[in-house]
């Protein structure tokens, strides 16, 4: 093996040719400040206790188990990060069927604990 070569001088490296507008990165003016974050809202905007119907099934799921989550009240625009909460909260798929919330997989008992940490009435079916 050979040895390593020291760069000798300052100068930037010739495989980067943006190199020299980083001197120029102080004379640019101030950009604008950020918007504050907004403080963080239920995305199901609940506003009484709802009767939930949490059950597995796995009828026209290709043989696969499915948790669905029935009398959800949520607005439309709201689903979205509804089911995305629930994909991070679980560590599964989740997605809107019709009315229903379907979750992938067996996950019944954690589904349950989930909406009734958030206020909800859960009924657990099968």
């Amino acid at each position: 093996m050979s040895k390593r070569r020291e760069p000798s001088d300052d100068a930037p490296p010739p495989h980067r040719p943006l190199s020299a507008l980083q001197s120029l990165r102080d004379r640019l003016p101030t950009g604008p400040e950020p918007d504050p974050i907004p403080a963080a809202t239920d995305p199901a905007g609940v506003q009484g206790p709802e009767r939930l119907v949490v059950h597995r099934e796995r009828k026209g799921h290709g043989g696969k188990t499915a948790t669905r989550v029935q009398g959800l009240a949520v607005p439309a625009a709201d689903r979205r990060a509804l089911a995305k909460d629930v994909k991070r909260a679980l560590g599964s798929g989740a997605r809107w069927e019709a009315d229903d919330l379907l979750i992938q997989g067996d996950l019944l008992e954690r589904v349950a604990v989930w909406f009734e940490a958030r206020g909800h009435r859960v009924v657990r079916g099968n």
